[in-house]
């Protein structure tokens, strides 16, 4: 039976959410959410964010996280039923699906001519304007 487990793996603020979806011994894999928590604010038990007061979206995220371990286990139940590999980059995707992330996300960099206004406006200069 597949079971999935919210996580934190350090005790620094802020710490990333890892989202763990295991199937017996057969499978055992552990990936990013990319939401990040003060250690101090999360409840490992429960696997939610704690009731304070510090955090104004605490409910909205809770309420984000618990539909994300119904999705994937939903996700997992019929992908393996019709014979998909299941890995960590099935998992990543899922993840990035459920939060609407950009699939091009990876490939998404900072240039440094973006960050400020006078590298920008040369770069728009030399780059943009003769054309």
């Amino acid at each position: 039976m597949a079971n999935t487990k919210l996580k934190l793996k350090t005790k620094n603020n802020p710490a990333n959410i890892y989202f763990r979806l295991t199937n017996g011994r057969k499978l055992d894999l552990e990936v990013r959410t990319n939401v990040f928590v003060n250690p101090i604010h999360w409840d490992s038990q429960r696997e939610k964010i704690k009731e304070v007061i510090e955090i104004k979206n605490r409910n909205e995220i809770n309420s984000k996280l618990a539909k994300l371990k119904i999705t994937i286990l939903d996700d997992f139940n019929l992908d393996f039923c019709n014979g998909e590999i299941i890995d960590k980059t099935w998992l990543n995707n899922k993840i990035k699906s459920f939060f609407e992330r950009p699939k091009e996300e990876i490939n998404l960099k900072s240039n440094n001519k973006n960050i400020y206004l006078t590298d920008y406006a040369k770069y728009w200069v030399d780059e943009i304007a003769p054309k």
